[in-house]
């Protein structure tokens, strides 16, 4: 019954009947037994945003496992670890996981184990933008889910592609790939994949400038996340939200949703995330002129995303920075900003946002050439 509620999304009912479980199985000293709760329970913690439990409990049935030699549960704990320590933005370590896991898959022979944590390590690639590798093994997961007839393996790899082709700029391909995830989870009732998909598609929509649409798919999946207790991608809407209010300049609005969301991702542990909705608080400063406020906040997210490894945000944070020196009439910093975040993005194959990079450049040293002549002038 417990994997049920699970499988509805309902995961405090679920997380409710694993503890009993785990209870019973500890009372007669049944260790496997306990153990055998951890995927459940681990994944119902998890996605209430517990990670702390959800990690303790996946470490004990590691150890009840290998202790036991039960090799595919062992990988499926040490899966479950990655996805925690992914969720707080630890890529390196969490991409370690999902490979150990991988080799004792492959080791034993289970297939769509090895698949499973393929899909993970994409995950952790694109994450990373590192697009192109995540898009290959999103592409072989694909493949082998078509090959077995898994629906859902398709759906969640169409979802990740989708996320691949909008990093990109690819929105037609995005959308494409959305839908498809979209249809299946609809046919099946699988709630929070619906509702992960319709900020997915949000995004799209705010990516072309379709605003009003946008808040439209962000508001829908924001209600599934309150109503089912999914405080991680209920952050992800107060953050897309806040885009959508600053590109309209309601910068009060804005401002508020970045605060939720930034206070949610920090309570989670998601110091990459957190951090890049303080550069969303950083913009809305800068926007009102207060450029001290706005630079401790960019200053900030620029070591964060330094020490984690994340290119697409280093560059955003890059930008915003080049703005203020601008705007402080610092030219020569302002110029190596927009310099740097346009070859960041060029690498990651970002053409829209370099392209911006490039104007406000060409901007720039139009601005300085204009005003040294008027100096010369005089």
């Amino acid at each position: 019954m417990a994997a049920v509620h699970l499988s509805r999304d309902e995961y405090g009912k679920a997380e409710e009947l694993y503890i009993q479980a785990r209870a019973t199985f500890n009372q007669v000293n049944y260790q496997h037994g306990a153990a055998s709760t951890a995927e459940g329970l681990g994944y119902a913690h998890y996605l209430q945003g517990r990670y702390v439990e959800a990690e303790s409990v996946y470490r004990d049935a590691q150890e009840v496992y290998t202790a036991v030699g039960d090799g595919s549960r062992v990988a499926g704990a040490i899966a479950g670890l990655g996805i925690v320590t992914l969720s707080r933005d630890e890529y390196t370590a969490a991409e370690d996981l999902f490979t150990k896991a991988q080799e004792i898959y492959s080791r034993i022979g289970i297939e769509d184990g090895v698949t499973f944590t393929t899909m993970w390590i994409g995950a952790t690639y694109r994450l990373r933008d590192e697009y192109e590798k995540a898009e290959a093994l999103f592409l072989e997961g694909r493949e082998f889910f078509a090959r077995v007839g898994h629906e859902r393996g398709s759906a969640d790899a169409a979802w990740e592609l989708g996320c691949v082709y909008l990093a990109r700029d690819e929105y037609a391909e995005a959308e494409a790939s959305f839908n498809t995830a979209q249809d299946f989870y609809s046919r099946v009732g699988n709630v929070k994949d619906a509702a992960d998909t319709l900020w997915a598609l949000g995004n799209v929509r705010r990516m072309r400038g379709d605003y009003a649409e946008a808040e439209a798919f962000y508001a829908r999946a924001q209600e599934v996340y309150i109503q089912i207790g999914h405080p991680e991608y209920l952050a992800e809407t107060y953050l897309a939200m806040g885009h959508v209010y600053r590109m309209r300049e309601e910068y009060s609005m804005a401002e508020s949703s970045y605060t939720e969301a930034r206070d949610i991702f920090s309570q989670l542990g998601s110091r990459g995330r957190a951090a890049y909705a303080g550069v969303g608080l950083g913009d809305i400063h800068r926007l009102r002129h207060k450029y001290r406020e706005a630079e401790v906040l960019y200053t900030n997210a620029q070591a964060v995303f330094t020490q984690l490894g994340c290119p697409r945000y280093l560059a955003d944070t890059l930008s915003s920075m080049a703005k203020v020196r601008d705007r402080r009439e610092q030219y020569d910093e302002a110029e190596r900003f927009f310099k740097e975040a346009s070859s960041i993005y060029r690498s990651l194959g970002v053409k829209r946002d370099a392209s911006s990079c490039d104007e406000q450049l060409s901007n720039l040293r139009e601005k300085v050439a204009s005003a040294m002549e008027a100096v010369e002038s005089r």
